[in-house]
């Protein structure tokens, strides 16, 4: 009787990580792919009198920053990226995850923007996510994990990754700048190898083909925010908000001469919407 009931223990645990694990399924044609209608309105928005191109981040609490300045970043995002872009609103909030959790990011934004005009993209977006996957991972707020496979998490690191990218593909011209994930906990050492190596290895695939750009950061002590007990290991200061955006206009590619930005430099202008990338 004991060993029938343990095999259907098994069983129902497999289901449930299968569930749990099984491949996101694709984004409605809606959120991979702009109507004619949403790209001839972005084709023909006005550019901003700055002249600048547009730029919006998403993410975690790096990405809204975390405590006030002078100690935290809140807000520093959307400030000093005002001096190389035209800056939208943030969209993200703390806790956030790639993977599958309470906190997964792409389910939180597809609702936070649901009732946004489907006309309102940005030229470049800015992608900052990773930090609270290394940190959940094999713990209770990602219970699924705890006996799955390093080869599979990073499967599926990879996996949700691209479903992301393809949602903010939809909402993007030109480049998403996809930041390396910052966490310095030493206990969590592996994990950050793990994680990190899998979203780099999805950003460089050649199937993105210079639409998504890996923002390659060697994190380290001096990059953290500082606090009265010692450095805080999962949240940035505001040196490293400076070192993130100088990266991203270093590899921002220049428009086309006479292009205007956010008009005659979106790709597929007026012709028709953006295909979704492929995996």
């Amino acid at each position: 009787m004991g060993k029938k009931t343990a095999a259907g223990e098994k069983r129902t645990t497999t289901k449930v990580l299968e569930r749990l694990l099984k491949r996101p399924a694709a984004c409605s044609s809606d959120a991979l792919r702009l109507s004619g209608e949403a790209v001839a309105a972005a084709s023909t928005k006005k550019p901003s009198s700055s002249g600048k191109a547009s730029l919006r981040v998403y993410g975690d609490s790096n990405a809204v920053g975390y405590r006030p300045p002078p100690r935290g970043t809140k807000g520093c995002f959307f400030e000093y990226a005002q001096r190389h872009f035209s800056v939208l609103p943030t969209v993200g909030k703390t806790r956030l995850t790639i993977l599958p959790s309470d906190f997964q990011f792409l389910p939180w934004a597809q609702a936070k923007l649901s009732d946004e005009q489907p006309g309102l993209l940005s030229d470049h977006s800015l992608l900052v996510l990773g930090t609270n996957d290394i940190t959940y991972l094999r713990k209770r707020i990602m219970e699924w994990s705890a006996e799955v496979k390093e080869a599979e998490i990073a499967r599926l690191v990879r996996t949700h990754l691209h479903t992301v990218l393809q949602w903010i593909r939809g909402r993007t011209l030109g480049t998403i700048f996809v930041v390396e994930p910052l966490n310095e906990m030493q206990s969590k050492a592996d994990m950050k190898a793990l994680v990190v190596s899998a979203v780099r290895e999805q950003v460089s695939s050649r199937a993105y083909k210079g639409k998504v750009c890996w923002l390659p950061m060697a994190w380290s002590a001096q990059d953290l925010q500082v606090l009265e007990r010692g450095p805080d290991p999962r949240h940035f200061n505001r040196r490293a908000v400076h070192a993130i955006l100088d990266a991203a206009v270093a590899r921002k590619p220049r428009a086309a001469s006479g292009a205007r930005p956010g008009v005659s430099a979106a790709r597929g202008g007026a012709h028709g919407p953006k295909r979704a990338m492929k995996e």
